[in-house]
């Protein structure tokens, strides 16, 4: 996949200090305990945990196995507006064959715990790391997720993880994405919500964090945050203020 913004980009951004562990060998599959997974509406903590975390950049790292990725120029255009950090797209090749291999859907808690494992948070402190994969997700007892999440502002791991199983509209013979836009769509506002998330921005069920249970939910949600959230968003260095 072309890197939409860049790798020299990528590397001026690190300094030659960011050094990803992608593609990983998956070893012993590990249960991630307490990952913090889209998995419905549960008790609402407190809104903000104080302080909140100012993403140095968002990476999204694409899965070769996508096999349309048509969607992702209109994406960047979609998360710049919405969020402040810099974003930058890197393709990957992570392994999901084990995973693969012990059903489907994939098993969302796992897969977060893998790609926590996989990252050097040394040396990308600060930074979200968002994969994109085309498999189904799940954790139990849901039927299926549309992404998976974990970190909080005190954490030294920021991920998220976005299913593209059920976002992108494909053909039945060519496969390819018959609504680019509307799949940008989806993604952005699973990963905006997410990264506000793992930054420490909880307990708020306004506009885009409310919970969609289907597609048809998560395309009725608007694009941004709404208020009290976006002042505070803004404020952290995490959202935009809309224009």
């Amino acid at each position: 996949m072309r890197d939409l913004i860049g790798w020299r980009a990528w590397r001026a951004f690190c300094a030659g200090r960011c050094r990803l562990a992608l593609p990983v060998l998956l070893g012993v599959l590990v249960a991630a305990a307490g990952a913090a997974v889209e998995t419905g509406p549960g008790p609402a903590p407190s809104v903000v945990e104080t302080p909140l975390m100012r993403p140095r950049a968002l990476v999204l790292h694409v899965h070769a196995d996508i096999r349309d990725q048509g969607f992702l120029p209109d994406l960047i255009r979609r998360l710049e507006r919405t969020l402040a950090p810099p974003i930058f797209t890197l393709p990957t090749r992570f392994d999901l064959g084990l995973l693969r291999a012990q059903g489907h859907p994939l098993d969302a808690a796992v897969l977060v715990d893998n790609l926590i494992r996989s990252v050097d948070w040394g040396h990308n402190a600060g930074t979200i790391q968002v994969l994109l994969v085309p498999d189904d997700l799940r954790l139990r007892p849901a039927r299926y997720n549309f992404a998976a999440s974990n970190g909080t502002a005190a954490s030294p791991y920021h991920v998220i993880v976005v299913s593209l199983a059920r976002l992108q509209e494909r053909g039945l013979w060519s496969g390819d994405d018959r609504h680019p836009g509307r799949t940008a769509e989806r993604v952005q506002k699973l990963v905006a919500k997410n990264a506000a998330k793992v930054s420490g921005y909880g307990g708020s069920t306004r506009c885009i964090f409310s919970f969609p249970r289907n597609r048809d939910e998560l395309d009725a949600l608007p694009e941004g945050f709404c208020e009290p959230d976006l002042s505070a968003l803004v404020a952290a260095g995490i959202a935009r203020p809309l224009r």
